[in-house]
């Protein structure tokens, strides 16, 4: 498949990983926007948000509760971060 993201899922793509298990997937952005700036993807191949199912509910809730335990994790959870 072509989809960046898949590749470096499936680690074809070097990434710098700051997070991984089973469907989960998180690292530093090549050109960060922010001072932190880290990716959280599935590692479920979702083209769009509008390809989400209702079998997809259980990862989306573990995509942003992935986003607070890395913000906890490295002590910016309480000066605030975007998702």
């Amino acid at each position: 498949m072509g989809c960046l993201f898949c590749n470096i899922a499936e680690k074809n793509v070097p990434a710098d990983i700051v997070f991984e298990n089973e469907t989960i997937i998180a690292f530093n952005d090549i050109n960060p926007q922010a001072p932190i700036h880290q990716l959280i993807i599935p590692k479920k191949h979702i083209a769009t948000i509008n390809a989400l199912t209702a079998e997809d509910t259980l990862l989306m809730g573990q995509l942003y509760l992935t986003a607070k335990q890395l913000a906890e994790e490295q002590c910016f959870a309480e000066t605030g971060y975007r998702v």
